[in-house]
């Protein structure tokens, strides 16, 4: 029995060609995990890369079960593809995201296996067995297996230089008080290769069904008090390397109050605070699109059977945004060579330290560490035995082509060591 359907349309309206999927087509589709209802308790998401089509979608299975689903075509030929994700129960929400170098990223909703936001990311070849790259939960949800109820609501997925920034809403505990919070918005920046969560920002420990659990690199964009609470967010992605994050506000009796947006760069430095967009609602369903300047979205409010499409625009960036300067420099004890160490700076992707013989004299870079984790540095290219150094450190951070460099931290010296036999 046909149960899911994928058409092609000409760009004038004219239909081209259909491809229906039956019980059979996919272990997806099949038993025990034959689909009933599609679409059902969660979403219908597609991405496009070249001329592979994935539709990833929730369900209802005849076993009265609820998941994920995935079908997938050729656009040239409309042919049947074989493309498989984990297998996520319940998933009340889905994103996909068709990457630069030519993967799938998949995001899941779940309550169940798993209890949070699960990302996967697999090649764009066809698979006849669930075969991810990678796969991880990087935030989870507080409370039982099962409970429909996670508090939390999935945005969306976007691509930048440094990673795929995650966007959601959710409690900020991961524990019982997370059952009386609201929602706030986040984002989270993953690394391509690993999904590891990459920014220097809030960790949380708590448990999630039975399991003790830590979501680290959490960046809260919101701080809403009891009163207020994050609804239908979204993130999109710019041509010049910058995220935009929609989302609306709504009063403690989930009544519509106005909805915001906020721009980061792509390390998940805020460039633009969050700012109104004079009441325009927003989309739960569809991902906003960026094109050529402008960001596109549909939205329709309670029983209305029009949509409206709003267009917003986003200028180039234009202002630099000045780092911080890092704090907590100092030398440390070493053998041989002087060594340093200092805190993170929040905000930057790298380092560039400066090195001079005289405190007021000349500095020259003399290296450049490309990770904000990275604070300590040993200057193996001097000795200690030879002299006393200065030494002083500043962050950059990039953003599109633009390399911006922060305040110098304060200046400390070396110790001159002497031999003592």
């Amino acid at each position: 029995m046909d149960t899911i359907a994928v058409s092609k349309y000409s760009a004038k309206g004219k239909h081209v060609k259909t491809t229906k999927f039956i019980t059979t087509d996919s272990p997806l589709l099949s038993t025990p995990y034959i689909t009933r209802y599609p679409f059902d308790a969660g979403n219908c998401v597609i991405a496009i890369k070249g001329h592979t089509l994935v539709c990833s979608m929730g369900r209802e299975m005849y076993n009265g079960h609820q998941s994920n689903c995935i079908v997938s075509v050729n656009t040239a030929t409309m042919g049947k593809l074989e493309h498989l994700s984990n297998y996520a129960s319940h998933s009340f929400n889905q994103s996909l995201l068709a990457t630069q170098s030519g993967e799938i990223v998949y995001v899941n909703h779940g309550d169940a296996y798993p209890r949070g936001i699960e990302v996967e990311k697999q090649s764009l070849e066809e698979q006849t067995e669930w075969t991810p790259d990678v796969s991880t939960v990087p935030f989870h949800f507080y409370g039982e297996i099962g409970n429909n109820y996670t508090g939390a609501q999935l945005g969306g997925i976007a691509e930048v230089s440094s990673g795929y920034m995650l966007a959601a809403a959710a409690p900020k505990s991961l524990n019982s008080k997370a059952n009386s919070q609201t929602r706030n918005v986040f984002v989270q920046l993953l690394d391509k290769s690993t999904l590891t969560s990459r920014l220097n920002a809030s960790t949380r420990k708590g448990t999630s069904g039975s399991e003790s659990v830590t979501d680290k690199g959490i960046k809260w964009l919101t701080n809403y008090s009891a009163n207020y609470t994050a609804s239908a967010v979204s993130i999109v992605a710019t041509d010049d390397d910058r995220v935009v994050v929609m989302w609306e506000k709504l009063n403690k009796n989930n009544v519509f109050l106005n909805s915001y947006y906020m721009i980061l760069a792509s390390n998940g430095q805020v460039l633009q605070k969050a700012t109104s967009l004079r009441y325009r609602r927003l989309n739960v369903y569809e991902d906003p699109v960026y094109r050529n300047g402008y960001i596109y979205w549909t939205s329709a409010s309670g029983t209305a059977k029009n949509t409206t499409t709003y267009r917003m625009k986003i200028s180039k960036l234009k202002v630099v945004k000045t780092l911080g300067k890092p704090e907590g420099l100092k030398t440390t004890g070493n053998w041989m060579y002087p060594a340093l160490i200092w805190e993170p700076l929040e905000g930057a992707d790298g380092y560039e330290l400066y090195r001079s013989t005289r405190k007021n004299g000349t500095y020259k870079k003399i290296k450049t560490l490309k990770a904000n984790s990275t604070t300590s540095y040993e200057d193996t290219s001097v000795s200690a035995f030879n002299g006393s150094y200065y030494y002083k450190i500043r962050g950059y951070m990039t953003v599109g082509s633009k390399k911006i460099t922060g305040n110098f931290s304060k200046i400390v010296q070396s110790e001159k060591l002497s031999w003592g036999w």
